[in-house]
């Protein structure tokens, strides 16, 4: 009877469970418990076991992961703990967990990149068609490999991508679709930068990759970041292409 009660005592802490953290660090992130489903899965991720969810936490907090994973199976070990985890697009709904856990992601209120009219350093081949910014806001994700219908700029030092959210928000993650077709390794190095009215534009997050075809990159931005304008740059090497499938941006 007391093993039943601490099971359903623990799973009912998790089912609250909203937190801060950043004791210790120089920022602070807050997590909350998500559903499993999501348009991709998770590949790989670091792991280890510990005693307690708030030890699991921090461990992301750290790491400036968005999403991380705690076991609810108690091992003889502790519980298993993954975070700075290697997602892929995967075109549909997948579960992330296949063993009894909890998904937790730094909490957010709305993608407010959705729909929104990008505008770029520059298009490849200056075809708006095949490549444009529009593409990296409208949420559809081109069946099979494809090489159009995602934003790709020309070659240039640091090209970029830019949304006006057309207010001051408070930006919590960005969450970046890779192209699927080929060449992921071509976003690399990538700050987040934000401005407000005065476009004088500060950089709050970095990517530093290379990533792989069809990764799904997460960029935690540092805390209390808050701007109107959001843009992509590649801020290292020469002749460089941003490519981006899909670009969401998370206000809180």
């Amino acid at each position: 009877m007391l093993k039943v009660f601490s099971t359903v005592f623990k799973l009912m802490l998790i089912s609250m469970f909203t937190f801060y953290f950043g004791h210790g660090y120089s920022s602070m992130y807050r997590y909350r418990k998500v559903q499993q489903s999501r348009p991709y899965t998770v590949v790989s991720c670091s792991l280890t076991r510990l005693s307690s969810l708030s030890q699991c936490a921090a461990l992301a907090d750290k790491s400036k992961s968005v999403t991380f994973f705690f076991h609810t199976d108690l091992g003889p070990d502790g519980y298993l703990c993954r975070w700075d985890c290697f997602f892929v697009n995967s075109y549909s709904s997948s579960v992330l967990c296949n063993f009894p856990c909890t998904v937790f992601e730094v909490i957010w209120k709305k993608n407010e990149a959705l729909h929104r009219s990008p505008i770029a350093s520059s298009v490849y081949s200056d075809n708006y068609d095949l490549w444009g910014p529009i593409y990296a806001t409208d949420s559809l994700f081109p069946a099979g490999n494809t090489d159009t219908q995602f934003f790709h700029s020309s070659t240039e030092v640091s090209p970029w991508i830019r949304v006006d959210l057309k207010q001051i928000l408070d930006i919590s993650f960005l969450r970046v679709y890779i192209r699927t077709d080929t060449e992921g390794k071509k976003f690399h190095d990538t700050a987040v930068e934000v401005a407000d009215n005065s476009m004088t534009f500060v950089q709050r997050g970095f990517y530093k990759g290379p990533a792989m075809t069809k990764e799904v990159v997460e960029i935690l931005c540092e805390s209390q970041t808050v701007g109107r304008f959001v843009q992509l740059r590649i801020i290292e090497g020469f002749a460089n292409n941003l490519d981006v499938l899909e670009l969401e941006i998370y206000i809180l």
